[in-house]
């Protein structure tokens, strides 16, 4: 189970006063969340927080009941996977060559699982051995999303993992998101900006404005509380 307990941070360099601001959730073990809001709104940097990337000024973060610090924050990230933009790949080494590096951090890590999603995403061998720098959006990452999966996490945190992928990819990852979820009991966070990739297969949602969520609630009761209108009005910004 994954908690964020009056989670806080203001964003020391920024000029426009940017501040996430007392966030709370809980998620369950074997569901998917859905983090939704506009460019901006501070769906990256709650993530960042959950995942430890950034430093809270206040508040917690708690795995299976324990806060998560300095004494447990390796075994966290045993058991937790992030899939982002962030280019924490070697840019000039090729995808099979950022996998004989990287494997090495992760004892879970299950080569032959890892070979399945590349075939199961149709990353070919010629896009394998490319200098990461030159492949594509999407190709950088569905290469994370293998790579993420192979580990079996228990948590699986994606920030708009479905921007600039084709739609048949999209519907490909969902199903995967799916059967994971259903087999192994594995919860996803995923923020998005466009309900339409994860409106079927949520279990619960958060909305987020301006770095407060201000929602969060099952997915039955969210759309019982708002229309699809008001729902893009509150967060969409674009649908592509």
């Amino acid at each position: 189970m994954i908690e964020a307990r009056n989670l806080s941070y203001k964003e020391k360099k920024s000029k426009n006063d940017f501040s996430i601001d007392n966030v709370c959730f809980k998620l369950e073990d074997g569901y998917i969340m859905s983090l939704l809001g506009k460019n901006g709104s501070g769906k990256t940097t709650l993530l960042n927080l959950i995942y430890g990337m950034l430093k809270s000024d206040s508040g917690e973060v708690l795995w299976n009941g324990e806060v998560v610090n300095g004494d447990n924050g390796y075994d966290f990230k045993c058991d937790v996977a992030y899939v982002g933009g962030e280019d924490w790949c070697f840019l000039s080494k090729s995808i099979n060559d950022n996998v004989e590096i990287l494997k090495c951090l992760y004892e879970d890590f299950n080569v032959e699982l890892y070979e399945e999603y590349l075939k199961y995403f149709d990353l070919k061998e010629s896009d394998r051995t490319k200098e990461y720098s030159k492949l594509s959006t999407g190709q950088m990452m569905l290469f994370q999303i293998a790579f993420a999966m192979a580990r079996k996490p228990k948590l699986l945190i994606m920030d708009e993992p479905m921007a600039n992928l084709d739609p048949v990819v999209k519907v490909d990852i969902v199903e995967l998101l799916q059967q994971k979820v259903a087999k192994d009991n594995m919860s996803v966070i995923i923020s998005t900006h466009l309900l339409s990739e994860i409106s079927d297969v949520t279990d619960y949602i958060g909305i987020i404005e301006n770095g407060k969520m201000t929602e969060f609630d099952n997915r039955e009761v969210i759309f019982d509380k708002y229309n699809a209108e008001e729902l893009r009005e509150i967060f969409i910004e674009t649908e592509e």
